[in-house]
């Protein structure tokens, strides 16, 4: 695929950092935040959000820990969430009933910038 448009290269990539028609993937400001975390088949799988605008599943900091075919089943719900325009507290009631409840839930003080915050909770998940 070429494109000028980078929005479009990377939702070619199945990359979550787009903002989907209802949820953002970042804020402009710092902003705190909560990151959910699931310890998976394979290894784990992470979302982050506000109740106000931003939703969106990730795996900055910690790529090597990812269940990546869990994630992207992850971003499929979230994405099907948006698409139905359900708010946010409705969308992590979806997450949940796919997942199952969190197995750690983390307070983030930026969730722009949530890699040091969510990279040891995916290796406490691993050791356990």
């Amino acid at each position: 695929m070429v494109s000028n448009d980078i929005e479009d290269r990377y939702r070619y990539m199945g990359l979550e950092m787009i903002p989907t028609p209802r949820y953002d993937a970042k804020t402009s400001e710092p902003c705190p935040g909560i990151g959910w975390m699931w310890r998976v088949e394979n290894g784990v799988i992470a979302l982050e959000f506000n109740n106000d605008e931003v939703l969106t599943g990730t795996e900055y900091g910690f790529e090597d820990y990812v269940d990546w075919g869990r994630e992207n089943a992850l971003q499929d719900v979230i994405l099907g969430a948006s698409a139905d325009g359900l708010s946010i507290p409705e969308a992590l009631e979806r997450v949940r009933s796919a997942f199952g409840n969190p197995d750690v839930i983390v307070e983030l003080k930026d969730l722009n910038e949530s890699a040091d915050e969510l990279r040891p909770a995916a290796q406490q998940r691993l050791k356990l």
